[in-house]
């Protein structure tokens, strides 16, 4: 909880807040999860990123420096794209056993079910169009941050705190969903496995 003291009418946290979230309730919402986290000791504003595109670089760059930086953000990306809500076995055969070869199938399922778990800001559960439990992206916004406008020259417009071009990303995860669906049209669709109704439907 922010607790906010009863001598005085404000806090400057929460002011702060309310200024960078430029009236998104989103950005409002990361903030509350990051403070649950143990983010924000003592509550500093100086913490705070300045917009919500600015959360959105900080939690990828989180995501990037520990063990699970071999797929978490290609897990988002992968969810971004996708038609529907993805499955954690859907997930596992479109991308982490090809990440992580030699892992035994448990080893796989824990590693991914810790990445969607510390991403958990980022996405929602729904059930998908089988009426099975997926992951998608908790806002659209998301989406558009990672795959952003290009300029007249082609070129990406947004790039995250560290120069590189947010849309690299987005176009991996499109050549890994891509090579998926060119194996089910020459291979058959007997081979999709987890993806044989997801590959039916779109």
């Amino acid at each position: 909880r922010i607790i906010v003291c009863s001598e005085t009418s404000r806090s400057d946290f929460i002011s702060e807040v309310t200024k960078r979230a430029k009236g998104l309730p989103l950005y409002v919402k990361l903030v509350i999860d990051d403070i649950r986290d143990g983010q924000y000791e003592g509550f500093n504003r100086g913490r705070l990123p300045r917009d919500l595109a600015r959360y959105y670089d900080r939690l990828l760059k989180r995501h990037r420096i520990d063990r699970l930086a071999p797929i978490t953000t290609d897990l988002v990306c992968l969810i971004a794209i996708a038609k529907d809500a993805l499955t954690v076995a859907q997930l596992d055969h479109l991308f982490v056993k090809d990440r992580l070869p030699g892992s035994t199938d448990e080893e796989r399922r824990v590693l991914l079910c810790d990445a969607l778990d510390v991403m958990g800001s980022m996405l929602r559960c729904q059930p998908n169009m089988e009426l099975k439990i997926g992951y998608s992206l908790y806002h659209h916004s998301l989406r558009e941050h990672l795959d952003p406008p290009r300029d007249d020259h082609g070129s990406a417009r947004h790039r995250d705190q560290e120069g590189n071009p947010l849309d690299v990303w987005i176009a991996n995860a499109k050549r890994i969903m891509a090579h998926m669906c060119s194996k089910v049209a020459q291979d058959g669709i007997e081979t999709a496995g987890e993806f044989r109704s997801y590959s039916t439907r779109f």
